[in-house]
C-alpha cells in the first residue's frame, strides 16, 4: 500500500503539472505574439490567451481544441474586425472544439467584404463554447450554429445584422447535412442577459429541407432565453422557428423567461412546420415576459403558433396593435394562459382580437381585452368548421373596452365555464355570455405581484367593471396581469384564488 505522504506528494506533483500546463499567453504590440492566430497555434489545451486592446483584422479559427480561453481587455477595446480585404465567412470559427470561452471581445463584421453569409461566431461539429460579454455586430448572422453545437451566451450584444431578402439572424441554427437517424446531432442554446437589436430575425431556425422538402437537415435540442431583450428587429418575424417532423431532440423544451420584446415587425413569435409535424418540443413557455408593440400594425399577431406542441404563458403581459395577440393554428396542441394580460389596442380592424384559436384553450386568472368597435367581435374567438372549441375560463376578466353594450360585456366568469365558442361569424348556441358579478363586496383587483407595464402606457384598467379603483402601484399605469379577490362570494368559496 502506498504511504500517505507519498500519495500527497503525487497529488501535489499532478496539481503542479496541471497548473504549469494552464499557461497565460499574451497578444498585442508588446505581447508574446502579434496575432491571435499565432497565439492559438502555439497554445496548449487549457491555456488562456489574453488579447490587448486594439483592432485585429484576422479570421480566428479554433479547431480540435479543448478548454481554450480567448480573453480581451476587461475595459473594452479588444476588437476582432474583419476588414473589406479579408474574405472570411466568420470572425471566430469554432470547429470540433469543446470548452471554448470567448470573453470581453467585440467581433465587428460590418465591413463589406463581399461575403453575405458571414457570422461573428460560427460553431460546428459538436463544439461547445461560452461567450461572455461579447459584442457581435454586422454580417449576415451574429451566431451560426451547425451540427450539434452547444452555445452559452452571457451578457452579450447581438446587433446590426443585414442580409439580402431580410433573412439575417441573431442566432441561426443551420444544417446537419450528413445526418442519419442514428447520428443526428442536436444543437442547443442557452442565453442569459443578452440584447438582440436590429438583427432581422433574432432567433432563426430553418429546416433546410432535402429530398423534396420531406427530410429536415437541422436538428434542435432545448433553447433557453433568460432575462434577454429583443428590440427593433426588422425581419418579417421576430422569433422564427420553422420545423419538421423528427427534428427535435426528445424531451427538449423552448423557454423564454423574464424576457422583453418590443418594436418587432410582422409576427413577434412565429412557429410553424411542414409537412404536417407530429413530433415537437415538450413545451414552448413564456414566463414573466413582456411583449409591447403599440404602433399601428393592422396585421399578423404577437404569437403565431401552428406546430405540434403546447404553448404556455405564465405571468406574461402582452399589449399589441395587430390582428390578434395570439393566433393558434390547427397543428397546435393547446394553449394554457395563467396570470397574464392579453391586450389588443387595435381599434379599427375587424379581426382585432386578443385570441384566435382552432384548439382548446385554458385561461386562468387573467385579463383579456380588445378595443375594436366592430360588433360581434369578442376578445376570444375560435375558427373551426368541425369540432366545437372551448375556452375554459377560470376567474378571468374579458373586457371589450367598448362604450356600447353590444356583444361581449365587461365580465368575470365563474369556473368551470366552457364557452366563448365563436365559429367564424356565427355565435354558437353554447356560447357562454360572460356574467358580470364584480361589485364592491367582491371586487376583483389586480395584484401587485403581477407583471406591469411602464408608466404612461395607454392601456387602461385602473378601474374595475363598476368603476371601483384598482391598485395602481408606483411607476405603473396600470398594474396588469394576475389579480386577486379579497372577499370571495359564498357560492364560490370552494374555489381558491392564487
Amino acid at each position: 500500500m502506498c504511504h500517505p505522504s507519498r500519495l500527497f506528494a503525487l497529488a501535489l506533483f499532478g496539481l503542479a503539472g496541471l497548473l504549469a500546463h494552464a499557461a497565460v499567453i499574451t497578444v498585442g504590440p508588446t505581447g508574446d505574439y502579434a496575432t491571435i492566430g499565432e497565439a492559438i497555434t502555439n497554445a496548449a489545451d487549457g491555456d488562456e490567451i489574453q488579447i490587448a486592446a486594439g483592432s485585429y483584422d484576422e479570421a480566428v479559427e479554433i479547431s480540435g481544441r479543448q478548454d481554450l480561453t480567448l480573453k480581451g481587455d476587461p475595459g473594452g477595446g479588444t476588437i476582432i474586425a474583419i476588414g473589406a480585404g479579408t474574405a472570411a465567412n466568420q470572425g471566430v470559427l469554432i470547429n470540433g472544439s469543446t470548452g471554448i470561452v470567448l470573453q470581453d471581445l467585440t467581433i465587428d463584421m460590418t465591413a463589406d467584404n463581399g461575403v453575405e453569409y458571414r457570422a461573428a461566431i460560427q460553431a460546428m461539429e459538436k463544439s461547445t463554447f461560452t461567450a461572455n460579454n461579447v459584442i457581435m455586430t454586422g454580417g449576415g448572422r451574429n451566431v451560426s450554429l451547425w451540427r450539434g453545437a452547444e452555445a452559452e451566451l452571457i451578457d452579450c450584444e447581438l446587433t446590426n445584422v443585414s442580409r439580402s431578402g431580410g433573412n439575417g439572424g441573431g442566432i441561426e441554427i443551420g444544417s446537419d447535412e450528413d445526418y442519419t437517424t442514428n447520428t443526428a446531432m442536436y444543437t442547443t442554446v442557452e442565453a442569459t442577459g443578452c440584447l438582440f437589436q436590429h438583427t432581422e430575425y433574432p432567433v432563426y431556425i430553418n429546416p433546410f429541407a432535402t429530398l423534396g422538402n420531406t427530410v429536415a437537415r437541422t436538428r434542435v435540442g432545448s433553447l433557453t432565453f433568460r432575462d434577454c431583450e429583443f428590440d427593433s428587429n426588422g425581419g418579417a418575424s421576430n422569433i422564427t422557428m420553422r420545423f419538421m417532423t423528427g427534428q427535435w431532440e426528445p424531451g427538449s423544451e423552448v423557454l423564454f423567461e423574464d424576457c422583453k420584446f418590443s418594436n418587432w415587425a410582422g409576427y413577434n413569435f412565429h412557429m410553424d412546420g411542414f409537412p404536417m409535424p407530429t413530433q415537437a418540443p415538450e413545451h414552448v413557455t413564456f414566463r414573466r415576459c413582456e411583449m409591447i408593440k403599440l404602433d399601428a400594425s393592422t396585421s399578423n399577431a404577437a404569437l403565431y403558433c401552428n406546430y405540434a406542441c403546447p404553448i404556455i404563458l405564465e405571468n406574461t403581459a402582452i399589449a399589441t396593435w395587430q390582428s390578434e395577440v395570439i393566433y393558434l393554428g390547427a397543428r397546435n396542441e393547446g394553449l394554457t394562459v395563467t396570470h397574464c394580460t392579453l391586450a389588443n389596442v387595435n381599434p379599427v380592424v375587424i379581426a382585432a382580437r386578443a385570441m384566435n384559436t382552432t384548439v382548446d384553450a385554458v385561461v386562468r386568472n387573467s385579463i383579456i381585452a380588445v378595443r375594436t368597435t366592430t360588433p360581434n367581435r369578442p376578445p376570444l374567438t375560435g375558427y373551426n368548421e368541425g369540432t366545437p372549441l372551448h375556452f375554459d375560463l377560470d376567474y378571468t376578466i374579458s373586457n371589450s373596452l367598448r362604450d356600447d353594450d353590444d356583444g361581449i360585456q365587461e365580465t368575470v366568469t365563474t369556473p368551470p365555464t366552457l364557452g366563448a365558442n365563436y365559429v367564424w361569424n356565427n355565435t354558437d348556441e353554447n356560447y357562454a355570455n360572460f356574467i358580470n358579478w364584480a361589485h364592491p363586496a367582491t371586487d376583483m383587483r389586480l395584484g401587485d405581484p403581477s407583471p406591469a407595464l411602464g408608466a404612461g402606457a395607454d392601456l387602461g384598467y385602473t378601474d374595475d367593471v363598476l368603476g371601483k379603483s384598482r391598485p395602481n402601484p408606483a411607476a405603473t399605469n396600470p398594474d396588469l396581469g394576475a389579480y386577486e379577490s379579497y372577499l370571495v362570494p359564498a357560492e364560490l368559496s370552494e374555489f381558491q384564488f392564487d
